[in-house]
Parts: C-alpha cells; structure tokens; sequence
C-alpha cells in the first residue's frame, strides 16, 4: 500500500508501532487482553461538567468524609432527563437537590455499578446549565487515604490525602471520573486544628472555626478532568521557591527539614524554566506545589498540586550516591502532557505517560550532557523490551479489563522511546516545531493520537 505524502513519517512510525504489536503473540508471550476482549469506546457524554464545588469535612477519627459537592452541568442533549454520575458504593447519599432554590429530586444509587441516577423533575434543553448538588458521607477504601501513627511510626503525624488516577475520585466524591470532561473546581475543607489543607489552584481563604476546625477554600480557575483533584491535608512545613512571579511551593510532614526538601526538589525552578522554553508555553496555573506524603506511591501530577512518595526524601549520605530529579521531572512534565492537554480515554495513555517519560531526559540532557540523556534512553529502551517479554500490544490499546493495566511499559518507556525515534527521523528543529504546535493547538482540551499527529505533520 502507498502511503501517501499527507500520512507522512509521524503517522508511519505510529502505525508501525501498532500494527507490529497487533501481530500474533510469539511464543512465550501471553496476551495482554483476553481473547474475545472487546473494544472500549470513549465514553459518551450527555451533559457538560462546568464547575465542581465541593464543601466537606474529612474526619479522621472516623475515617469519613462528609458534605456536599455541587455540580454546575450543561446539558449536551437535545433534551436531558437525567444526570447519571459516577458514585463509589461506599458513599452514602442524605439528598439530592436542582438548582439555586434547592428543590429536591427522586435519585437511585446503584452500588453495584457505582452509578448515581439524578431524575430530572425539569428536563434541560441543548445548552441549559443547572446547579446539582448532593450531600453525602463516606468512609471510602480507594482514592482517599488516612494514614495515622503506628507501632513501627509512633511520632508520623497524621496525613490524609487522595489519589484519583485512574478513576477513582468518584469513591469519596461523586462525580463524572472520566478523562474526557474538564471542569473548573473549588476545593472548600474543613479539617481539625493543627492540620492544614493543600489542593488545586489558589487558596482563596483559611479560616479558624470556633469549634477549632479549621476550613480552606481552594479555587482552579483552569479546566481540568476529575483525576486530576488533589486534597492533601497533615501538619506540613512548607518551604518556598519562586520563578519570576510564579510560587514553588515544597511540603513535606513537620519534622522534616529544609534541606532535606531541598535536596529533594530543589531543582524544580530550573525544570519549570526548561519545560516553559521547551513547549512554547509558560506553565500554565498560579502555583506550583510538591506534597510529600507518608505511605503514598510514587507521584501524580495533580494540576498544580503533585502528589509525592516521602521516601523520596534523602538524607545527606544516601543523596551522595542516588538523587529522584527523574521524579520530580516526570511529575512536573505532566502539568503540560496530562494537565494542560489530557488524553480523552484511557487507550492515548501514553499521551501523558510517554510525554512524561521523554521530557524527564530532555531535562536530564539539558542539565547534565548528553551522555547522561543516552544512559537514560538506553535505561528506557531496556524497560521497554523487559516488558515486551511479557506480553505486546498497540501504543494505543482499547481492550483492556481495567485503565490501570494500561499504565505499563508500552505508554511509558515504549512512549518516550517512540517520541525519540520520532525525533530522530525529523531532526530536531521540525520535531520541537511540532511539538510546541501540539501543545499550543490543544491545550486545556482533551486529546488523542490522531490530534498528535495532525499538530506534527
């Protein structure tokens, strides 16, 4: 077949990714779905999130979070008659009420299928925005965390934190918890004193409670998918950056010390500098925060809120032999590749994941030479071919048993490997043109692989 001019090398080097690994597993491989798996298409929205508020309480004597969270919604079809949510079957809903005289509506909870059926007593037309807003409770077990002192941790302070990637957001708020939607949120949280409380976006206002609560209203002025809400709440001590005007924020639990945050993320000015020059586009919300946080995986990029693992935090001799920037890069990478532009399901994973993967080294290259940045390629090469051991499948996979299995060797090191091949077949002035043109054409939007391709041809 003739591959014509439009098609070109980017969609030349994508297809051969999949079409290669769609091929008959070789011996020793297992599948990645199961046989007779079927497709996943995106998910099909009828209504538009414009705005989530959300006022609740974390108790952590109970390990429960209660309150209500207020969903402004447009409606995407031509008539809506009901708003279907997704809702954890560990949450318990008190009422459900329409719009700004809070009248109340008839509602099914399905646990089973973690849905929530909000009837319409008022069908909305094309366009129609409404106020829906729920009072709830939960002592969730999946995408919130309290972590409290223990035997082998008598003096940790308490920290509780969230963790949405991939959908699981929607077990202590109810939500829409799919990539394909953004929406601008405020976070408002009550929490006992001493804790204090970190999320997305500015901190419009702390306030001392009588009782001896203390509340913090959080705002995001900038769209972003449900995944993406962080709240993170311990007895922090905060220690401060800036680049130009821009707030670098590093909270580690109170008994750790400045140096030791800073030898953590210290170079974070400079990676937010690099990756600015690096996109075309200067980082894009009003601070950019780092929490540490006890028993936590690994990081997530929360839009302008990262979520890391404490283990990270190196004391003075072990940071002699060993340092976590490829972390702190990786993470902060994603405020562009997975924040500002967001694969629209989970088969573009590696949109987010592979992006990440590949400005991590560009970073690496950038502050310590190019043999450092062909180490880290070589390392990811590695990763790749280690998993590919195990079973192979397309960049962009649609059948799948759960979003997590695609969060593997293929949309990280397979990723980052493709976008350097990329590279190298387009030189680097045409592969940094359409790279800033990706960025720029489809930022505070939702992407697939397809928009990738058409911003670099």
């Amino acid at each position: 077949m003739r591959i014509g001019i439009r098609f070109g090398l980017v969609g030349m080097i994508l297809a051969c990714a999949a079409f290669e690994s769609a091929a008959q597993q070789p011996s020793g491989r297992r599948p990645f779905a199961k046989p007779g798996a079927e497709k996943r298409a995106e998910r099909i929205r009828s209504f538009d999130v414009q705005h989530i508020k959300a006022e609740i309480t974390l108790d952590a004597a109970k390990k429960q979070v209660r309150g209500q969270v207020t969903h402004t919604l447009a409606s995407i079809d031509p008539i809506l008659e009901k708003v279907v949510l997704d809702c954890g079957p560990k949450i318990e809903i008190a009422s459900i009420t329409i719009g700004p005289e809070g009248a109340r509506t008839a509602f099914e909870h399905k646990k089973d299928d973690a849905k929530l059926i909000v009837m319409l007593k008022e069908p909305r037309r094309q366009g129609e925005a409404f106020d829906v807003t729920i009072a709830y409770s939960a002592v969730p077990d999946q995408g919130l965390q309290f972590v409290e002192p223990d035997p082998a941790h008598p003096d940790r302070p308490l920290a509780i934190w969230t963790q949405g990637e991939a959908e699981e957001t929607h077990h202590w708020l109810p939500c829409y918890d799919y990539p394909n939607d953004r929406a601008t949120t405020e976070m408002i949280v009550t929490v006992a004193r001493p804790l204090s409380v970190v999320s997305n976006g500015t901190l419009v206002e702390t306030r001392e409670n009588a009782d001896g609560a203390r509340t913090f209203h959080w705002n995001m002025e900038q769209a972003h998918s449900s995944y993406l809400i962080t709240v993170a709440a311990s007895e922090f001590a905060v220690f401060h950056d800036k680049l130009g005007d821009l707030p670098v924020d590093y909270y580690v639990l109170k008994d750790v010390d400045e140096a030791t945050a800073r030898r953590f993320m210290g170079k974070t000015p400079r990676m937010v500098a690099f990756f600015n020059e690096a996109t075309g586009q200067p980082y894009p919300y009003s601070k950019y925060a780092q929490i540490c946080l006890p028993e936590f995986n690994g990081g997530m990029e929360n839009t302008s809120a990262t979520s890391m693992t404490d283990a990270a935090l190196l004391d003075e001799v072990e940071a002699l032999e060993r340092d976590h920037d490829g972390l702190v890069a990786h993470e902060l990478a994603h405020q562009w590749f997975g924040d500002l532009t967001t694969c629209k399901d989970w088969s573009h994973i590696w949109l987010n994941e592979g992006f990440a993967s590949y400005f991590d080294p560009l970073f690496t290259e950038r502050d310590r030479g190019e043999d450092e940045f062909r180490i880290r390629m070589r390392d990811q090469l590695r990763a790749y071919l280690g998993s590919d051991r195990q079973y192979r499948r397309p960049i962009v996979e649609s059948r799948y048993a759960a979003p997590t299995q695609l969060f593997d060797g293929v949309a990280y090191a397979k990723g980052g490997a493709t976008l350097h091949m990329l590279r190298g077949w387009l030189g680097d002035e045409n592969w940094w043109k359409g790279i800033r043109g990706y960025v720029a054409d489809w930022k505070l939007q939702v992407v697939e692989t397809e928009d990738f391709r058409k911003s670099v041809e």
